[in-house]
């Protein structure tokens, strides 16, 4: 699903990075988090929207303007 989504635009926009594409263990959005708290993956892909709160109120993801700003990075660049 990820891969035949978003692998291609990935691997056109960013062909010098490398990432592997992870099944998510369990059905359950906690041990979603437990993998992710385990793992500590660089991204990971919300099944829905309910998801991504709970992600939220357990404290389990970083904003991006704190790396864009480290990383010097232009997000005006992103369309």
């Amino acid at each position: 699903m990820f891969t035949d989504d978003y692998g291609s635009i990935i691997s056109a926009k960013l062909p010098n990075i490398a990432y592997e594409v992870v099944p998510i263990p369990g059905s359950t959005t906690k041990e979603f988090i437990d993998y992710v708290k385990q793992e500590n993956p660089d991204v990971i892909f919300m099944r829905n929207y309910e998801e991504y709160l709970q992600f939220i109120e357990s404290g389990m993801l970083d904003e991006l303007d704190t790396w864009e700003r480290k990383d010097k990075y232009d997000i005006e660049s992103i369309h």
